[in-house]
């Protein structure tokens, strides 16, 4: 491990040959748990130089061209991974050819390509008078399993069907309904308390026939033998270390000029992981105590980014840093910017932005030599994290931060940097990528959302791409849409592959045009709308300010319930009535207001606000609404009842509560998922067969006050609890945290600060934002 005062940088490299200069890039994760499945995948690889142009353009190039080899129908055969149902194709030979790639422009999506098998008559698959949006309301999710059927057939569909033949597909479709789905029913907010439903959230359904919903995507890696790594650490100097085959132990080479840094031997520096496998685990085990006794306490953090970029320069790859103080030394150093007075302030957050664009440009010079860098943050102390992240954010790098870290002091953020860090190592993983983002004429994306850097005005590039990684678009109706019944959009990635192979990507996405506001409001996917405006947010407190970005969000809900209160007749005036598709908007609001990224009026730490910008800017929206609305459940009567089975587990599926204390009962004990931390609040009088059979003591007074795993015992209670516990835990990259929370104990002030529907010292209660909603909307 690494001492406080020392920081490490470790650098992975997977040789590939020259860096591929254009192209497409996507990231993959589940984008709605409830309803969401691993992205079907259609995707090419080719060795043809006409066909790898085709793959720059986005088109599937196994059907225009004969000679290209059998498409394999699983993702194992190609990439040794283990998502089922997924299908990707790659050319017989290995990477393409290593001149630098033509910087073509993805070709439009194609407009009349022959269909692949008949056509079916004129309105098929629609009932009468079918609206937009199917009907949102959805039985519960059972097995595990998304709702939606996934497509696995790729040669059937050997073309994209181009936008008139979507149009006509879609013949038919009738924007009217004689019974109105549970989607547009009114709901009076300040009268209907228990809007929150018992399960998942669930995305309307597009109303597309059957041809339509198989090409829609579904709801969105480590080396081989070549695999180079070599490692850097640093204080008011930068150490190298050669590990080169043949050395009977690692030396250090030490560089004391941080103003002009330079590699002190160019070739055994950045060595074969297989080769040097040996001397890596010498120097990994020695690093510990290299540094035991020193009293160097600088930090010339900047300086060895520098020399981290000259190391990655000709390759490309990744740089994985570690660090636990502010720089204080050479290029990139800072200055404290905390006021810890000014923490509770409920005007102005200042200091959102960064310091210095010293960490922004490196970022952008790691970027064009397709070199990513992620940084590990573990520190107790303010380290200017504003600052810092713009290395990762501009590079399309990851960032992970441990407040409070010590290896001895805090052991459950040292399991947690345990378990992220493997699976950060061991994660699938894509090299030299590029995404861009294409759809229907009349319609234009503007603003995007995640960690990259624009090439052009819909293309993204990113050194590294992971299956961890979120994004999202704005998009702007730029001309009428009333001659078209359709939409479609595509996102294409091209990208390198931890093997050596150059692989695309595309995704597409299609979706009816609707010309009545019921229509609108029956499409509304309140989660994914609650996402893109919590990132906007996010621009907006670092642009304008926090009192900004706290004001939009709130007149989102005014403007929205405003337009929507204007379309109900026979409504009273004073009841602030919504759809059911949007009840819980102004829940979800009020959420993001108590978030950590943007509330005031209590103590947040200027790092710790900054870190949850971060994550809202870049994770996938069914963590993000974890992270924004946590999800509570009583765990102290855990039955068989609805669970679902998973790897030959019985999996409980207690229903959701609403956060709040009035759902708190001291005879019960309550598990609330944020995300990256999991809460069990005991309850004083919680039944003491619970308290022995899953925490492992005899009754609550004997619950040790810090608590952070729950004991493998031999009870009923104990596997129901486990269970449920690691089925939460195995959903997501990140690996939670637990803390087991006494009633009465100082530690449920944080717990107690997730429930965002009771009043806190600065912030309504849900009823009072609903009355203040109501107010401004009567004005």
């Amino acid at each position: 491990m690494i001492t406080a005062q020392e920081c490490t940088v470790t650098k992975e490299v997977y040789h590939k040959g020259p860096k591929l200069q254009e192209g497409m890039q996507y990231g993959e994760y589940v984008n709605n748990q409830a309803s969401s499945a691993p992205t079907p995948l259609s995707s090419t690889s080719d060795d043809e130089e006409e066909e790898e142009e085709d793959e720059e353009a986005g088109v599937d190039s196994s059907s225009t061209t004969s000679s290209a080899s059998p498409l394999p129908n699983s993702y194992d055969a190609l990439e040794g991974g283990s998502y089922p149902d997924m299908l990707s194709s790659s050319a017989s030979s290995p990477a393409p050819d290593p001149a630098p790639e033509p910087d073509h422009a993805p070709a439009p999506v194609p407009t009349a390509p022959q269909p692949s098998k008949v056509a079916k008559p004129f309105g098929y698959g629609y009932p009468t008078l079918q609206p937009g949006y199917q009907n949102a309301a959805a039985p519960p999710i059972s097995g595990g399993q998304p709702s939606n059927p996934v497509y696995s057939g790729f040669q059937q569909y050997g073309q994209y069907p181009g936008m008139n033949q979507l149009s006509s597909s879609l013949g038919g479709l009738s924007l009217q309904s004689s019974v109105q789905p549970e989607s547009l029913r009114p709901v009076n907010l300040t009268q209907e308390r228990n809007i929150l439903p018992t399960t998942p959230v669930l995305a309307p359904v597009p109303n597309l026939n059957l041809d339509l919903k198989k090409l829609n995507c579904s709801p969105e890696l480590p080396g081989d033998s070549r695999t180079r790594i070599g490692f850097v650490t640093f204080d008011s100097t930068i150490h190298f270390y050669n590990l080169q085959e043949g050395l009977s132990q690692p030396q250090m080479l030490i560089v004391s000029d941080i103003d002009d840094v330079f590699l002190p031997t160019p070739d055994s520096l950045l060595v074969n992981l297989h080769e040097s496998k040996e001397l890596i685990k010498d120097l990994l085990n020695a690093l510990p105590n290299m540094f035991t006794n020193t009293r160097e306490t600088h930090s010339a953090l900047g300086p060895a980014l520098q020399a981290a970029f000259k190391l990655m320069s000709p390759t490309g790859g990744r740089v994985s840093v570690f660090q636990t103080q502010l720089p204080s030394l050479g290029a990139g150093l800072l200055q404290s910017r905390e006021d810890p007075n000014q923490r509770s302030s409920t005007k102005v957050v200042q200091h959102l932005g960064p310091a210095t664009d010293f960490y922004k440009k490196l970022a952008l010079d790691c970027s064009g030599q397709q070199t990513a860098v992620d940084l590990f943050l573990l520190s107790s102390q303010y380290s200017d994290l504003s600052s810092l992240a713009c290395v990762s954010k501009y590079s399309a790098g990851c960032i992970y931060y441990y407040p409070s870290f010590h290896y001895t002091h805090n052991p459950s953020q040292a399991e947690k940097l345990q378990k992220e860090l493997k699976r950060y190592l061991t994660r699938k993983i894509g090299f030299e990528a590029v995404m861009r983002i294409r759809c229907t004429k009349g319609l234009s994306m503007h603003t995007f959302h995640g960690n990259f850097f624009v090439r052009s005005t819909d293309l993204l590039t990113l050194a590294n791409i992971n299956p961890d990684a979120g994004f999202a678009v704005q998009l702007s109706i730029e001309e009428s849409l009333t001659d078209t019944s359709l939409v479609c959009f595509q996102t294409a990635l091209l990208y390198t592959s931890s093997k050596g192979e150059r692989r695309i990507r595309v995704h597409t996405l299609c979706l009816p045009v609707v010309s009545s506001l019921a229509d609108v409001y029956a499409g509304v996917d309140v989660q994914a709308a609650i996402c893109l405006l919590a990132n906007m947010a996010v621009d907006r407190s670092i642009s304008s300010s926090l009192s900004d970005a706290r004001d939009a969000l709130v007149n989102a809900v005014v403007d929205s319930l405003s337009a929507y209160g204007s379309t109900v007749s026979n409504s009273q005036h004073s009841a602030l009535i919504a759809p059911s598709s949007l009840k819980l908007f102004p829940l979800y609001v009020l959420a993001l207001l108590k978030q950590k990224a943007f509330r005031t009026g209590t103590s947040t730490r200027l790092d710790d606000r900054v870190y949850a910008m971060c994550q809202i800017k870049c994770q996938p929206l069914v963590l993000l609404m974890k992270m924004i609305h946590p999800n509570l459940y009583r765990i102290d009567r855990l039955i068989d009842e609805g669970a679902i089975h998973v790897n030959d587990r019985v999996v409980p599926q207690p229903p959701l509560q609403k956060l709040s204390a009035e759902k708190l009962t001291r005879e019960g004990a309550f598990l609330m998922d944020c995300g990256s931390v999991f809460y069990i609040w005991v309850g004083k009088n919680c039944d003491n067969n619970f308290i022995e059979d899953v925490l492992g003591y005899p009754d609550f007074a004997s619950i040790p006050q810090k608590m952070t795993h729950l004991p493998e015992l031999d009870t009923l209670s104990s596997e129901r609890a486990r269970s449920f516990i690691t089925w939460l835990r195995d959903s997501r990259p990140l690996s939670p945290v637990l803390h087991v929370v006494k009633d009465e104990s100082p530690a449920k002030t944080e717990f107690f600060q997730h429930l965002i529907e009771d009043r806190t010292e600065a912030a309504f209660s849900y009823y009072e934002f609903l009355l203040h909603i109501q107010q401004q909307i009567c004005k």
